[in-house]
């Protein structure tokens, strides 16, 4: 009988200590909810995102047609001082850096960029789904080497009627990595609704980057 009650309080505390999560910094992660979009089994729990590219060259111009597809999230809630946010992981994502603003997961995709080119990126298409109940937390600026770190919120965009950002294209800028000249664009999956908790999550991205000669129509 002693054994047996041994065992059961044993397993008690493994589910009081998975369920009261880990704690750090003031934040605590109690556990996390897979968020799936694939339409099939086969990728039903698939955490990499799949991305394919497709290029066509016709004289003055080269066009790649760019396919980013993202079969599920991960929805991460975290509690701050009682008020529980949540962060949206994809597999291959980054974050957005600006301390404040909604953290938003992003892509950045490098595509080699011709001398004497300009370039036209163009979003083609998209396959979005809505989910609700969702409060994104706001980035937060690097701790203080001394002192407390300030909670940091942008009550602007929280406080705002509307999506944050209005695209899925963050930026394009040209880069040099390695002596190589790159297109860089950065996408986020996710628009962020504060006012009705919501997000707008683009499952799918369909992108049309065109390089055309200098003095070429676009």
């Amino acid at each position: 009988m002693t054994k047996f009650y041994k065992i059961f309080f044993a397993a008690l505390l493994i589910i009081l200590v998975q369920t009261v999560g880990v704690k750090a910094n003031g934040l605590s992660k109690p556990g996390n909810l897979w968020i799936n979009f694939a339409t099939d089994a086969g990728n039903k729990n698939r955490q990499t995102p799949e991305l394919k590219m497709s290029t066509s060259t016709t004289p003055g111009s080269k066009t790649t047609i760019v396919n980013y597809k993202i079969f599920g999230c991960r929805n991460i809630p975290i509690l701050y001082n009682h008020f529980e946010y949540n962060q949206l992981e994809v597999g291959d994502c980054g974050f957005t850096s600006d301390a404040g603003n909604p953290k938003l997961p992003v892509r950045t995709i490098f595509l080699e960029f011709p001398d004497n080119h300009d370039y036209n990126v163009k979003l083609i298409g998209t396959k979005t789904s809505k989910i609700e109940n969702i409060f994104l937390l706001p980035t937060q600026p690097a701790p203080p080497e001394s002192g407390d770190s300030i909670f940091t919120i942008n009550q602007q965009i929280y406080r705002d009627n509307a999506y944050y950002p209005a695209g899925r294209i963050l930026s394009v800028k040209v880069v040099k990595l390695r002596e190589r000249r790159l297109l860089e664009i950065r996408l986020t999956p996710v628009r962020f609704h504060p006012l009705q908790r919501e997000v707008d999550f683009a499952h799918e991205i369909d992108l049309m980057v065109t390089f055309m000669d200098v003095g070429t129509e676009q």
